[in-house]
C-alpha cells in the first residue's frame, strides 16, 4: 500500500514538472542581456545622482559664503539655501543608494539567467528568479510609497494655496 502511494505521488509530480522550450530559453536568454543592460545604464545613473549628491553637500557648506559676496542677499536668504542644498543632496544620496540595490538585483538576475541557460542550471534559475522578485518587490513598494506621497500633496497644496491667499 505505501509504495503504490509513493508511485503516485512520483507520478504526479512528474506531470506537474515544469518544462521550458529551446523558444523560451531564448526569450530568457534575450531577457537577461537587456536586464543587465539595464542594470548598467542604472548603476551609471546612480552614481551620477550620489555624486551630485555629495556635491551638493559640499557646495551647502560654500553657499553662506557665496551670498555675501552678492549684493541684496539676506542672511536668512542663505541659511535657506544652505538647507535647502543640504536637503536635496541627502536625498539624491538616498534615491542614488535605492537605485543601487534595485539595479544590483535586476544585474543578479542577468547574471544567473546566464548562467542558468548556458549551464542548464536549475539552482542557477532559481537565484536568478529569486533576484528579479527583489527587483520587482522593492519597485513596487516604491511605487506605493510614491503614489501614496503623491496623493497627499495634493491636499497639502491645495492647504497652502488658500493659505497663500
Amino acid at each position: 500500500m505505501m509504495e503504490t502511494e509513493k508511485n503516485v505521488q512520483e507520478s504526479v509530480a512528474e506531470k506537474n514538472r515544469l518544462e521550458v522550450t529551446e523558444q523560451g530559453l531564448g526569450y530568457f536568454r534575450s531577457c537577461a542581456g537587456w536586464a543587465q543592460f539595464i542594470a548598467i545604464v542604472s548603476f551609471i545613473l546612480c552614481g551620477l545622482l550620489a555624486i551630485t549628491g555629495v556635491l551638493m553637500i559640499i557646495l551647502s557648506s560654500v553657499w553662506p559664503g557665496l551670498t555675501e559676496s552678492m549684493a541684496g542677499m539676506s542672511d536668512s536668504f542663505g541659511s535657506i539655501m544652505t538647507l535647502t542644498y543640504v536637503f536635496l543632496g541627502i536625498l539624491y544620496l538616498i534615491i542614488g543608494v535605492v537605485g543601487f540595490i534595485i539595479a544590483y538585483n535586476l544585474y543578479q538576475f542577468s547574471v544567473e539567467v546566464k548562467k542558468a541557460v548556458l549551464k542548464m542550471d536549475t539552482d542557477a534559475m532559481t537565484n536568478g528568479v529569486r533576484s528579479l522578485f527583489r527587483y520587482f518587490k522593492i519597485s513596487g513598494i516604491i511605487t506605493i510609497v510614491t503614489l501614496v506621497l503623491g496623493f497627499l500633496c495634493i491636499p497639502a497644496a491645495i492647504l497652502i494655496a488658500s493659505l497663500a491667499n
